[in-house]
């Protein structure tokens, strides 16, 4: 994990000061570090994260205290992932900690919450990394609105991968 990139995205990000990037409250830190998450991912939620919440590349994105709070995290956390916001649908936007890079996708509303579907198959990822997701948002580039945009956006990167670069 690229923690240092992931800090100055995120102080980018808050050039205004809106999004109180920083250290997370103690008692938030502490409710992290029992957590059966990555260290790296722990440190970046403890010491770099928003406090305030607000929009970041379209997305809703909470603070740690709100994530935290979130209804569904313990269903979250065992599918490797944590809340950290919404899509403007409502589609939760997650961080997939399932390895090192920590995905940013996004798990359909329609089939986790209406269908009481896994949100392991009702996840589709928006970037391979944390970084990645970050990154476009800073430099306002393309990031899926919704679970079905994002989850054709996979398909497309997955067929120019076939295709030596190319889509059919």
């Amino acid at each position: 994990m690229r923690t240092n990139l992931i800090r100055d995205l995120l102080q980018h990000l808050d050039s205004d000061g809106s999004l109180k990037v920083g250290h997370c409250p103690n008692v938030a830190s502490r409710t992290l570090e029992e957590m059966p998450l990555p260290l790296g991912l722990k440190r970046v939620l403890q010491w770099y994260w928003t406090n305030s919440g607000g929009e970041i590349g379209g997305y809703i994105v909470h603070s740690v205290e709100e994530s935290l709070a979130n209804k569904d995290l313990s269903t979250l956390l065992g599918a490797n992932m944590i809340p950290i916001g919404y899509a403007a649908n409502g589609d939760p936007l997650v961080l997939c900690f399932s390895d090192e890079r920590c995905a940013v996708g996004l798990v359909s509303h329609d089939q986790f919450w209406e269908e009481g579907g896994d949100p392991a198959t009702a996840y589709a990822e928006v970037t391979s990394s944390i970084d990645e997701f970050l990154w476009r948002a800073a430099e306002g580039r393309y990031l899926p609105v919704d679970y079905y945009a994002a989850s054709e956006l996979l398909e497309m990167r997955r067929e120019i991968d076939r295709n030596g670069g190319r889509c059919s």
